[in-house]
């Protein structure tokens, strides 16, 4: 079974983020019922260890693959986050790991959809842990592509998790691990200004490595699906980000280019999920205008159904793009309004 899942895991989506119940599922007992004091307890029993286990398997993942960590309980978010910080690291390992919490009575399968946009992530790359079977079912019957688990005891998870192979690579780029890093800096930025202020470095990329690469990972801000067998007069660049500090955040965007004596086309565009809408899309837009010494651009594009992200930038700004045929056009003339919506700089 574990070979097959190896596999399997090389054609599959790669999964992205782990979504957790509480209640019987990180711990025995209801929150709201017995209070932070019994679940505490109930963590430092002989049963509680399992789940103790458990968390500290799910740290280690998260860890080493950068995937993020999210809560979705049917609870107080006061009450929620006031007992997580009322225990420990060592009867609750995942403290201080959480990436999103969300805690009210809503359908957990609006919350999940809630938790992937906050991730800016797809729901197809979350796996759903939850005891009850019946919100499982609500779940897979409204987000058929979320990866939902059957268990029956908290100990079933781990076997069931490493059998499947759910969490193999062929291969992890750093970029990957530090996923949540770069997460937890962006959201730090934001918050301390809505419009991030970051720094772009631009490489050339004559194998067109780092672009298909992206390409091949990146769906909702694709513009083509067009990632691989370019034509000999195709060049590719891909950029990097950082922070004031000169942190390095990794690969942000790749676009691939024929620069014609009559009109640049791009081949395709592509950004990485952790860098959307907070100003990276307008840096580029910019760039290209210096880049390619032109304010008429054409980009191939295809509506894939999933890269609902170029669709929104399109959108947004009607009097540069025009859409027809499978093509976008633009005419970068007037660049006010992304100059007003970006804070990031080329270097």
């Amino acid at each position: 079974i574990r070979l097959v899942g190896q596999v399997l895991n090389r054609i599959k989506v790669i999964y992205k983020a782990i979504v957790l119940d509480l209640d019987d599922t990180l711990w025995k007992g209801t929150l709201s019922e017995i209070g932070k004091e019994e679940i505490k307890n109930n963590l430092l029993s002989p049963e509680g260890h399992k789940h103790v286990a458990f968390m500290k398997f799910v740290k280690r993942i998260a860890n080493e693959l950068g995937i993020f960590l999210a809560i979705c309980s049917r609870n107080s978010i006061d009450e929620v986050e006031d007992t997580i910080r009322y225990l420990t690291h060592e009867v609750f390992p995942l403290k201080d790991q959480l990436d999103v919490i969300i805690a009210n009575d809503n359908d957990k399968s609006d919350n999940i959809v809630r938790i992937a946009s906050e991730l800016s992530i797809l729901p197809n790359s979350i796996i759903f842990i939850d005891d009850n079977v019946i919100v499982r079912s609500e779940v897979r019957q409204s987000l058929p592509d979320c990866f939902i688990p059957e268990w029956n005891s908290i100990d079933e998870i781990y076997p069931l998790l490493e059998t499947t192979a759910i969490f193999e690579r062929p291969n992890i780029s750093k970029n990957s691990q530090n996923r949540r890093k770069q997460y937890r800096v962006i959201q730090a930025e934001k918050r301390q200004n809505f419009l991030p202020q970051l720094y772009c470095r631009v490489y050339d990329d004559v194998s067109h490595t780092n672009a298909i690469e992206l390409y091949g990972k990146s769906n909702q801000f694709n513009w083509s699906q067009f990632n691989r067998g370019f034509d000999d007069d195709i060049q590719s660049v891909y950029l990097t980000i950082h922070t004031p500090n000169n942190d390095d955040l990794g690969i942000c965007s790749s676009f691939s280019y024929r620069n014609s004596a009559d009109i640049v086309e791009i081949q395709n565009w592509a950004i990485s999920c952790r860098f959307f809408e907070i100003g990276l899309e307008e840096c580029l837009l910019l760039h290209m205008i210096k880049f390619f010494k032109s304010t008429k651009l054409s980009f191939r594009y295809n509506d894939s159904g999933k890269n609902g992200r170029v669709k929104n930038l399109i959108l947004k700004y009607p009097n540069i793009f025009k859409v027809s045929e499978g093509e976008v056009s633009a005419i970068l003339d007037d660049i006010k309004s992304l100059v007003e919506n970006t804070n990031i700089k080329i270097v």
